[in-house]
C-alpha cells in the first residue's frame, strides 16, 4: 500500500512522535509510506533517518495568518496529496490538515489521542471575572473543531482504551477501534540492561513536555521530604512560567532538564529507580512504558490510561489521591527487592506494546477499508 502519516511537525521531541514512530513502523513492514507535516521545528536528524528508510517527507510552510493559515494549510496539503496520491491517510493532526485528505476522497484514519480542554490554565494566567467565560468558548470551539474530524473520518482509532470511550462518549464514534501506540523508540530498544551502582542515592524520573497539566509540582512535593532521593525532571518544549515556577520550588535534590537528546534520556531511563507521573492528560503515556522497557516500576496518579499503562501492584502503582502517590513512591524508595521484583514485571508488561505490533493492526484496518471501500 502507499500509506500517507500526517502528523503536526517532524521532530520527536515535540510531543507529536507517535505519528513519526508509526510512520516508521509501516516502512518496516514493506508499504511505501509518505509523511506530510508541517516544516516548523524540524529535526534534520529524524529527516535524515527517514530519507534513509525510503520514507518520502513532505513539508507544508505554516502559515502564521490566524484565519487566511487554515485554508492556506488546507490548500497546501490538497495540493501535496493529489500529487503524491496515497491509497489511505492516517492523521494525527488540527482540523486544517485533517480536512484535506477527506475533500479529496482520500479514505482517512484518525488517530485519536484525547481532547484537552482548559487551555487558558496551560498559560497559567492569572484568573479573573473573564477567564471561565473565555475558557467556556474556547472549550466549544476545541469541541466543535475534533467533532468535525472525529465524525468525518473514515475509521477512529483510540490510542488507549480510555481515548476510544471517549470518542464513543464525547463524539459518538459508537464503532472507534483501539489500537495500542508502541512503547518506545527504536534508539531505546537495545539499551534495556538495568544499571545498579552501589551506594547511590534513589534515583526518580519524570519526562514530558514541561506544561502545567503534567503536574511536575506534585511529584516535587511528593518527594521533597524523603530523605536520599534524587528527582530528575526531563522535559521538552517548557512553558516558560510553569518553568519557573518548577525552578522555584524544587530544593538541591531536584533537578530540571531540557531538550535533551534521546541518547542521554536513554541513559537516565537506565540509571533511575523509580519512574513517576501525574501527567492529568495520560490518555497514552509513552514515558512509563519507556520506563518498562528498562526495567522500572512506575508510579502515576490515577488520570486517564494510567491503570492500562500500569499493573497496579505488579508492574507499579496506581495512587488514588496525592496521598497514596507519596505512600507508594516512599515504599518503592524504602525497598530495593520490591523495586526489583516490579521492573522485571514491568519489562515483561512493556512487550505488549511494540510499535510493531501497533503497526500490523493499523495495516489490517487500511487493508479492510480499502477491501470493502468503506469510504
Amino acid at each position: 500500500m502507499k500509506i500517507g502519516v500526517i502528523g503536526y511537525v517532524l521532530n520527536p521531541r515535540s510531543g507529536a512522535r507517535a505519528a513519526l514512530d508509526l510512520a516508521y513502523s509501516l516502512r518496516k513492514i514493506g508499504h511505501e509510506v509518505h509523511f506530510y507535516s508541517f516544516s516548523l521545528m524540524k529535526d534534520p536528524n529524524t529527516l535524515k533517518k527517514f530519507e534513509n528508510d525510503g520514507i518520502k517527507v513532505h513539508l507544508i510552510e505554516k502559515s502564521k495568518t490566524l484565519f487566511v493559515g487554515f485554508f492556506s494549510d488546507f490548500y497546501n496539503l490538497s495540493k501535496l496529496l493529489r500529487k503524491t496520491k496515497p491509497d489511505i491517510v492516517n492523521t494525527h493532526i488540527p482540523l486544517s490538515l485533517f480536512l484535506a485528505p477527506w475533500a479529496n476522497g482520500i479514505p482517512t484514519a484518525l488517530s485519536y489521542h484525547g481532547t484537552q480542554f482548559n487551555v487558558l490554565d496551560e498559560r497559567m494566567i492569572e484568573k479573573n471575572i473573564i477567564t471561565k467565560p473565555v475558557n467556556f468558548v474556547i472549550n466549544i470551539v476545541i469541541y466543535l473543531k475534533t467533532l468535525i474530524s472525529v465524525r468525518l473520518a473514515t475509521v477512529v482509532i483510540g490510542i488507549s482504551k480510555y481515548t476510544q470511550k471517549e470518542a464513543k462518549r464525547l463524539y459518538k464514534r459508537i464503532d472507534a477501534r483501539l489500537i495500542y501506540s508502541g512503547n518506545a523508540p527504536s534508539e531505546f530498544t537495545t539499551q534495556t540492561k538495568v544499571y545498579r551502582a552501589k551506594n547511590k542515592k534513589i534515583k526518580i524520573l519524570s519526562v514530558s513536555r514541561i506544561t502545567p497539566y503534567k503536574q511536575f509540582e506534585k511529584t516535587i512535593n511528593a518527594v521533597r521530604d524523603i530523605p536520599n532521593v534524587n528527582l530528575t525532571i526531563a522535559g521538552s518544549s517548557p512553558q516558560s512560567k510553569y518553568l519557573k515556577f518548577l525552578r522555584s520550588l524544587k530544593n538541591q535534590n531536584t533537578k530540571i532538564l531540557i531538550n535533551i537528546p534521546d541518547t542521554v534520556l536513554a541513559g537516565l531511563y537506565k540509571e533511575c529507580d523509580i519512574y513517576a507521573s501525574c501527567d492529568k492528560y495520560l490518555f497514552f503515556g509513552m514515558p512509563i512504558l519507556e520506563a518498562a522497557t528498562f526495567a522500572k516500576p512506575s508510579v502515576s496518579l490515577n488520570y486517564a490510561a494510567a491503570s492500562e499503562l500500569i499493573s497496579h501492584g505488579k508492574t507499579g502503582y496506581v495512587a488514588k489521591n496525592q496521598k497514596e502517590f507519596e505512600k507508594y513512591i516512599k515504599a518503592l524508595v524504602d525497598s530495593p527487592s520490591l523495586r526489583d521484583k516490579m521492573g522485571r514485571e514491568a519489562t515483561n508488561w512493556a512487550k505488549n506494546f511494540t510499535w510493531d505490533k501497533t503497526a500490523k493492526n493499523y495495516e489490517k484496518i487500511f487493508k479492510k477499508i480499502l477491501r470493502q471501500k468503506i469510504f
